[in-house]
């Protein structure tokens, strides 16, 4: 199969931006695990949210609960950790399509998000479950302009390493591949 980026449906040059990822820099160990559910610690609370959705929305809620729990502490995602970033959440972020990914409130998420590509720094890579699938359907809208037309398996491939994954794992294989229908831009030629 070749997958081809139609003209008519193209967006306008630098729609899709690229740039690096970098974790957000949140220091860890500040409050004990307790302080996170405490309502005097509720404005800290939001602030890291703040801080977290700044550097790094869209990402998964499970990522964010990761990143602030940190700061309390906590180096276990749980269920009630999960709830307690929901609620911080209110006024800061929102969901969209995609279940579980949380964007800025000054974000669209039926918009196009930025193609962030990992560095070689621990602080500078996610798990590619972490990747929300409209960032990968973004890199592979990036990577069919590019070449106008592709192979279906060179175009995993070639978005996995956009996005600096250099390993190409069937995990990363399968996580890429359903980002791909996600960004509705590409008509299937046999």
């Amino acid at each position: 199969r070749i997958l081809e980026c139609p003209s008519r449906r193209r967006l306008p040059r630098g729609k899709i931006t690229i740039g690096p990822y970098a974790a957000a820099c949140v220091p860890a160990g500040r409050r004990v695990p307790d302080d996170i559910f405490a309502e005097r610690h509720r404005g800290e609370l939001g602030k890291l949210v703040d801080q977290v959705l700044a550097a790094e929305a869209p990402i998964r809620v499970e990522l964010l609960a990761r990143r602030v729990g940190a700061y309390f502490g906590i180096g276990r995602v749980t269920d009630p950790l999960v709830a307690q970033i929901r609620s911080a959440l209110d006024g800061r972020g929102r969901f969209g399509d995609e279940d579980g990914i949380v964007w800025r409130i000054d974000q669209d998420p039926a918009g196009v998000p930025p193609v962030r590509v990992a560095g070689s720094g621990p602080a500078a890579r996610r798990d590619i479950a972490d990747v929300p699938l409209c960032e990968l359907a973004a890199a592979a809208r990036l990577v069919v302009e590019r070449a106008h037309a592709i192979a279906a398996s060179e175009l995993v491939r070639d978005c996995a390493r956009l996005l600096g994954f250099a390993r190409i794992t069937e995990q990363v294989t399968e996580r890429v591949a359903l980002g791909v229908p996600e960004g509705e831009t590409f008509d299937y030629v046999i």
